[in-house]
């Protein structure tokens, strides 16, 4: 009978039969021909061979006497073949040797000849039953190595003495041997403290305060492991333990994170360089700015007083020019310190209570003189439902404000620049406001628009010689109205004029929990606002700061103490504020100050921060820490214009910040709001 004369659905069992009787073939044939199985006949143990050759068996039902060898031969044969082949030995000689040497042999059955058919059907559907779950389970087995062998972690397993039990291919790679040399040897010989840790967990676990979540299998702990070359491995482990035959066995799972610690070490060194670097780059900003300032101030400055006296025309036509190309080059330096700024996300919003309205205010002083000097006309569109009680940063806000109304100046020859302020949202606690600035200027084209708010773009390169520029100030507004919550935006076309706009996300504060100092932006000047409920026009004037010196009416004359170590800062400072009307005394050092103000009292200081002998901020601290004497108010007054500088300044006592170069009118503002009074009222304005 050929192979597979016998065959079954489902996952059949592979059996081979051996009989040289070709009656007991055909009822072996029979007996099988109910169970899952594909069988095949040899007649002959040399055929049985060939057979078990080309195919692999499950199970072999041999008879014991054959022509050309015995069945021991053969099934012994057999098995050097297919070691997990199950051996079923006939015989019709029942002698009890031939029992025994079949079961010492490995058998699982002998059967007697002749066959009777029930019990051997019995017997063979129960050993076919067997062999069939043994294959399951085999298979499952096969299965769970193959997990095992790929997961990329080492996974060992040991018995109760920590002796190694399994080792994965994982662990062979990991520690550089083979699972061969690596079962049955200690534990600790490849992790010395796991041992340690296991007994430790497990007298937590089982001692007399128990605790079942000692063993550390959910949370991983970093432990060393030792390589077969000796060296040392930075591993996570895991470890669980499991029961088999009332034994406790113990599986840990080890990830070598050697590489990934490494590569962490080598991202901290390189953010820490890093930072260095945005350190270092953030002083050299700030080192740059105070020493540019501080002889911009000295330009600005003298200019400002060489105005006040120059009585012919044309010296003080050179005189204004100097003075607007000193503020346009100013306004290019704070470009690229924002712009820097930004670049390394430094570049912070404050979140104070302001006033719309006195932003607007100082909006209209800055623009309304360049407007007016070409025949514009300025003025503001405000809604009537947009409140004026805001919270953000009402610097940024005005920021943005000048950017686009000093490019509706530079590109307006002719015509209006309208401001107009109305309310995208409300809420609650915020709003959403919408500012667009609208000017009868040269417009732009559709590709320019597209590429308007990148940085350091002209809409136009050929403009730049005609009307000059960077290209970093609407750049700087896109990411001012970013950080606000908004966007920006623009409506134009060429030759009929452009409509820059942005919007922006402010909290709501109550009128009055605004502070008469807080209003806008402190120290700065203001104009006036006239709110129109009919059309809603506001229009904006320029107005001088009026401040008082205290020396009408036999009143005492405002003492004010002015603190640097730069002689035309001090020349410059002392200047603009005789013009006050207050009684100015100066020191070169913070040293000199505190001996000063030792001696006579003062109604206020300006301080410079950087100076030789004792800074201002360890004045200002020394200042404080005296009792005896009432508060004096002291007003930074530097070339540091950074956040941090600020901050420095208020965490070391002072009341206010005023920026190097001076502004007149900001000096005097902080005169009237430090030291001021309703006496004798005057202006600084030139």
């Amino acid at each position: 009978m050929d192979a597979g004369a016998v065959r079954s659905g489902g996952d059949p069992i592979r059996v081979l039969v051996l009989d040289d009787l070709a009656d007991n073939l055909r009822l072996m044939g029979e007996l099988l021909s109910g169970a899952t199985v594909e069988a095949s006949f040899a007649k002959s143990g040399a055929q049985a061979l060939r057979i078990a050759a080309r195919a692999n068996f499950q199970l072999a039902i041999l008879d014991l006497n054959l022509p050309d060898m015995s069945g021991f031969e053969v099934g012994q044969r057999l098995h050097a073949l297919h070691p997990q082949c199950a051996l079923i030995y006939c015989s019709a000689h029942n002698e009890r040797s031939h029992r025994d040497r079949a079961f010492n042999e490995g058998a699982i059955d002998f059967i007697e000849k002749p066959f009777e058919v029930g019990a051997t059907r019995q017997r063979l559907a129960t050993h076919l039953e067997r062999l069939a779950l043994r294959a399951q389970i085999r298979q499952e087995i096969d299965k769970l190595d193959k997990m095992v062998a790929s997961i990329p972690d080492a996974v060992i397993s040991t018995d109760p003495q920590h002796r190694i039990v399994t080792w994965n291919v994982a662990a062979e790679r990991i520690f550089g041997l083979p699972a061969a040399a690596a079962l049955g040897q200690a534990l600790d010989a490849f992790v010395p403290e796991a041992a340690a840790a296991i007994d430790r967990a497990r007298q937590r676990m089982h001692g007399p305060v128990q605790d079942p979540g000692a063993l550390p299998g959910a949370a991983p702990q970093q432990t060393i492991a030792l390589h077969a070359n000796g060296q040392a491995l930075q591993v996570e482990m895991n470890i669980s333990e499991w029961v088999q035959d009332g034994q406790t066995y113990f599986t840990l799972i080890l990830r070598d994170v050697s590489e990934r610690l490494r590569l962490v070490e080598e991202l901290k060194i390189a953010k820490d360089e890093a930072e260095r670097a945005s350190q270092a780059k953030s002083t050299f900003l700030a080192n740059m700015s105070h020493e540019i300032r501080t002889p911009m101030n000295a330009v600005l400055g003298l200019t400002h007083l060489a105005l006040r006296q120059a009585a012919d025309e044309r010296g003080r036509g050179y005189l204004e020019r100097i003075q607007l190309s000193a503020q346009h080059l100013l306004g290019i330096i704070d470009d690229i310190l924002d712009f820097s700024k930004i670049e390394a996300d430094k570049l912070s919003l404050e979140h104070i209570e302001f006033s719309l309205a006195a932003v607007l205010e100082n909006f209209s002083n800055l623009i309304v003189d360049k407007a007016t000097a070409k025949g514009l006309t300025l003025c503001v569109d405000l809604s009537p439902d947009v409140p004026d009680a805001l919270v953000g940063d009402p610097l940024r806000l005005g920021q943005i404000l000048i950017n686009y109304g000093n490019n509706a100046v530079k590109f307006t020859e002719r015509g209006e620049i309208r401001v107009r302020v109305e309310v995208l949202e409300r809420g609650e606690h915020d709003v959403v406001l919408r500012c667009a600035v609208r000017d009868t200027g040269i417009g732009l084209s559709e590709e320019h628009r597209q590429r308007l708010f990148q940085s350091f773009h002209q809409a136009d390169p050929s403009t730049s010689r005609q009307y000059g520029g960077t290209g970093l100030g609407l750049a700087i507004a896109a990411r001012l109205a970013d950080m606000m919550g908004g966007q920006v935006g623009v409506d134009s076309r060429l030759g009929e004029g452009s409509t820059f706009w942005f919007s922006a996300r402010f909290g709501l504060a109550s009128a009055s929990a605004l502070k008469p100092g807080a209003l806008g932006l402190p120290g700065q000047p203001v104009g006036q606002v006239e709110r129109r409920d009919h059309g809603q026009l506001a229009v904006l004037a320029p107005q001088g700061v009026a401040v008082t010196g205290l020396g009408a009416h036999g009143a005492r004359q405002a003492r004010v103490l002015v603190v640097d170590d730069n002689e035309v800062n001090l020349l410059i400072a002392a200047e603009m504020l005789s013009h006050v009307g207050v009684e100015v005394h100066t020191a070169e050092d913070g040293a000199q100050a505190l001996q000063q103000l030792q001696a006579e009292p003062f109604d206020l200081v300006f301080m410079d921060m950087q100076m030789p002998v004792m800074d201002g901020l360890e004045a200002t601290r020394r200042i404080r820490a005296r009792t005896d004497r009432p508060r004096v108010p002291i007003v930074a007054m530097t070339a540091n214009v950074l956040p941090a500088d600020r901050e420095r300044c208020l965490l070391a006592g002072m009341d206010d910040v005023i920026t190097k170069p001076i502004d007149p009118d900001r000096l005097a503002a902080a005169v009237q709001r430090w030291a001021g009074g309703e006496q004798n009222a005057a202006t600084i304005r030139a």
